[in-house]
């Protein structure tokens, strides 16, 4: 939206990388944060212009492949979608 701000987050836990992004939502989000990783699902249900409601579903399986997370939060208007992944050992080290 404009004239917010996009919070991007990057740290190292353990065994591993956790990616956070927060910002807010044109409108409030009523529903479980979970259904937005349904195919075809749509925060805004009445928007009816671009984009087909894939975004997320094909974020989450990208993730998944390899061996992440991807979990979204919401409060309102607000909010958070992080990503986990797990460090790998590197060669000689």
């Amino acid at each position: 939206m404009p004239k917010t701000r996009v919070l991007i987050d990057l740290f190292e836990r353990d065994h591993e990388v956790i990616l956070t992004i927060k910002n807010v939502s044109a409108y409030e989000i009523d529903f479980d944060a979970e259904e937005l990783f349904e195919r075809f699902k749509r925060a805004d249900q009445s928007r009816n212009t671009e984009g087909s409601g894939l975004g997320l579903a094909i974020a989450k399986s990208i993730v998944e492949l390899q061996g992440g997370k991807l979990s979204i939060e919401i409060d309102g208007d607000y909010f958070k979608v992080t990503v986990v992944f797990r460090k790998w050992a590197r060669a000689g080290s």
